[in-house]
């Protein structure tokens, strides 16, 4: 069995290793997502369980401490994008 890698430092009192599968499985959504914006309908349980990990993933780094500007506009972006399909330039 491979042993990942964690976080050397322990974020919001979560297991490193925790945080690290929540992550991976965002970036797993995200390649189905974009294989589906070629070929084909989204499964809306796949899009229930994203937004999930994208809003824990969310709140867990707004308890880490106020985001900048910037942070802030990219957050809105990708719920825009992934939870209601607009996509702006």
């Amino acid at each position: 069995m491979k042993k990942r890698k964690a976080s050397s430092k322990r974020k919001h009192g979560l297991n490193p290793e925790l945080l690290d599968d929540l992550i991976r499985q965002k970036k797993r959504y995200e390649n189905y997502f974009e294989g589906i914006e070629k070929n084909g309908t989204m499964d809306n349980s796949a899009l229930s369980a994203y937004m999930g990990i994208l809003k824990l993933l969310i709140e867990l780094d707004l308890k880490e401490g106020p985001a900048s500007p910037e942070e802030l506009k990219q957050i809105a972006k990708e719920i825009l994008e992934n939870e209601y399909g607009v996509r702006r330039g």
